[in-house]
């Protein structure tokens, strides 16, 4: 009980620490890199974990990290806005595809 209550606490501190911009640029690097794989073979879905195994360990990041960011992202909107700004404006460059209308933002923090 006792290694479970320390794990948990573990997981809050990863959690609730703060991120640096570098910490969050090299998530955003590894999120991009795996949908470059993961879009490029679409007809493998169930090849997609396997993807993301490889990406992780190509930048040197656990899989419980990566969560991680998912659980901050999923509480702090504005952050995940930004992200997939960042994730999208990547892509684009790589397919050489202009953003759409719709996707474009009037925010002043592009």
């Amino acid at each position: 009980m006792r290694k479970i209550v320390l794990l948990f606490l573990a997981l809050c501190f990863i959690s609730c620490e703060e991120r640096t911009k570098e910490d969050w640029q090299a998530f955003t690097q590894v999120y991009t890199d795996y949908l470059k794989l993961a879009t490029a073979d679409t007809a493998r879905v169930e090849n997609r974990d396997a993807y993301l195994s490889k990406v992780l360990a190509d930048h040197a990041m656990s899989r419980t990290i990566f969560d991680q960011y998912f659980l901050t992202l999923k509480r702090n909107p504005e952050k995940l806005h930004t992200i997939l700004q960042s994730i999208n404006k990547e892509l684009r460059e790589v397919t050489n595809t202009p953003a759409p209308r719709h996707f474009q933002s009037n925010r002043s923090d592009k």
